[in-house]
């Protein structure tokens, strides 16, 4: 690998669901496999997205009504755990060469909670990341030095990107930042949109942001 150090930045980018129908609370326009970058300077509509990508998994029954109510929605949420179920966002760590302009979203079918992949490989306890499909991310180790690769489904290369290995974990470091800084963010969002249901919705969004540890050591 070359000695090559671009400007690496990298973004916690939450898939949106698309539902135009959807009208419980604000929510940004968007389109099918957009994303938000999860940061504490979010409109209340884009905070909307992203709390309602979360938790659209319970928005409809059985039988695929939609819930009527704020009430009827987030109780189907709070009841997750009767039924088995948890809250799953899509998305994960987007990387950006501001040097080059090279960007890589999270691929398809992988949870936001699985980013922890990263670290494990990056702490040599595991010899891949899985960081989804179509396209596919990669990460290679070389000395100091990390390679980020994007395929496509036929094994194409779609994007590079090489940079010293503590680029790599500053930037980590402020993603997880920016993840915190949006949770912060919640509870005025919750008084002026859901204040009947503000500590449960709160509990579920940080339930499918957070990385697994974190919830653990926080649970009691």
């Amino acid at each position: 690998m070359s000695q090559q150090s671009p400007s690496l930045e990298i973004a916690p980018a939450v898939e949106i669901y698309y539902d135009p129908d959807f009208d419980l609370w604000p929510t940004s326009s968007a389109v099918p496999g957009a994303h938000i970058s999860l940061s504490g300077d979010l409109t209340d509509e884009q905070i909307g997205s992203v709390i309602h990508a979360g938790l659209h998994w319970f928005y409809y029954d059985d039988e695929q009504h939609p819930a009527a109510t704020i009430e009827e929605y987030l109780g189907r949420a709070a009841n997750r755990e009767a039924e088995g179920t948890e809250i799953v966002v899509w998305g994960g760590p987007a990387f950006a060469d501001t040097s080059t302009g090279v960007t890589m979203m999270p691929g398809c079918c992988v949870a936001f909670g699985e980013r922890d992949e990263v670290y494990d490989f990056l702490a040599g306890r595991s010899a891949f990341a899985y960081l989804g499909h179509s396209p596919d991310t990669g990460l290679a180790i070389d000395a100091d030095q990390i390679l980020i690769t994007q395929h496509d489904d036929e094994d194409r290369v779609l994007a590079t990107i090489e940079c010293p290995r503590d680029q790599l974990d500053a930037a980590l470091a402020v993603m997880e930042s920016e993840i915190e800084a949006f949770l912060a963010a919640l509870p005025a969002w919750t008084t002026r949109h859901v204040p009947n249901h503000a500590t449960a919705l709160i509990e579920a969004i940080t339930e499918g942001l957070r990385l697994s540890a974190l919830i653990e050591k926080e649970t009691p």
